[in-house]
């Protein structure tokens, strides 16, 4: 097979469409959605009523006040547990509602 010097690879050429079409967050969101669970235990998925990322700001909603307090003070830990989690810095910050 001939390869030419422009040829990319698959994953260079999804990459950048995402990028071009700002899919990134909403992959990630995605993720971070269906791992939520596994990452933070069942209790506090229970809780969870919302997971949104747009611009690298993850934005959670908790049913439970005690919860919702709990996570209001570790954002900085939860952000890089998340950001561990996932294998890069896709989480610049953590707000909580």
């Amino acid at each position: 097979m001939i390869r030419r010097q422009n040829d990319q690879s698959v994953r260079d050429i999804l990459r950048a469409v995402f990028q071009d079409y700002r899919l990134e967050d909403k992959l990630v969101e995605v993720q971070l959605q269906q791992r939520w669970p596994d990452m933070m235990g069942p209790a506090v998925a229970r809780y969870t009523d919302e997971i949104k990322l747009s611009k690298g700001i993850l934005r959670l909603r908790f049913s439970s006040a005690p919860m919702r307090d709990q996570f209001r003070y570790s954002t900085e830990a939860l952000r890089s547990k998340i950001n561990e989690e996932l294998g890069g810095e896709v989480v610049k910050r953590v707000v909580v509602g």
